[in-house]
């Protein structure tokens, strides 16, 4: 995740708010709730990445997916409500 949606000032933008507080929800259902603790984050200015490590198991690494992909929906889901504010990159 890069950058500020623009949509309002700093503070006030509810995309900003809502692309953050859907990634933070899946980071902490990855860490808290899987129990996958090898994940890291790093946070900067409007630059959010996660790394997941390889060496997790099978079925981890299929838990982890599945709540990527629920938050690859999420976003796509957002940026078809905000197109001008929202770009997925692949």
């Amino acid at each position: 995740m890069n950058g500020h949606s623009g949509f309002a000032e700093f503070g006030q933008d509810i995309i900003c708010a809502g692309i953050s507080t859907l990634t933070i929800a899946i980071f902490n259902g990855i860490t808290e709730v899987c129990k996958i603790k090898k994940v890291k984050i790093n946070e900067n200015d409007g630059f959010l990445s996660m790394h997941i490590p390889d060496n997790i198991s099978k079925d981890d690494r299929k838990k982890v997916n599945i709540l990527l992909d629920t938050l690859i929906l999420a976003y796509e889901q957002l940026s078809e409500l905000y197109p001008n504010e929202i770009k997925i990159l692949r």
